[in-house]
């Protein structure tokens, strides 16, 4: 059985100034403010990764989150794992929504994770074309 498919998504240019595949998605936090953010789909983040300044604008309070280290190609990091979800979905396809439970650093670019963004969506990247494919789950 085919998956259906939902389209692709040119790649576009990222704080480097690279064509990336980037992706807009609505996070509804728990605190019900609704706001789009655009972030890379990263097939290397376990999870999706946000700055640490969407902590306030997606109402997470201190109970909220748990501190942790996370590993980067740096060495490790100071991180904030979310124990509240977020309601995502990507725009332009608002009738596949998931939840993430996002993990906060001090980071430049969110970015969608695997255990979250691409467990809700079939994910492909073509070079060649610059564009990310997204499939809605069999």
């Amino acid at each position: 059985m085919q998956d259906d498919w939902t389209g692709t998504v040119p790649y576009r240019h990222g704080t480097d100034g690279q064509p990336r595949p980037y992706l807009w998605l609505t996070l509804t936090g728990p605190n019900g403010s609704s706001i789009p953010i655009i972030g890379l789909a990263d097939s290397g983040a376990d999870k999706t990764v946000l700055p640490r300044d969407y902590i306030n604008l997606l109402g997470y309070q201190p109970d909220d989150l748990e501190p942790t280290q996370v590993g980067q190609v740096e060495g490790s990091a100071a991180a904030w794992d979310a124990k509240a979800p977020c309601e995502a979905t990507v725009v332009g396809v608002e009738e596949v929504s998931f939840q993430i439970y996002p993990l906060f650093v001090d980071t430049l670019d969110p970015l969608w994770g695997r255990a979250d963004f691409m467990a809700a969506f079939r994910v492909s990247v073509s070079e060649r074309r610059q564009e990310l494919g997204l499939h809605l789950p069999a």
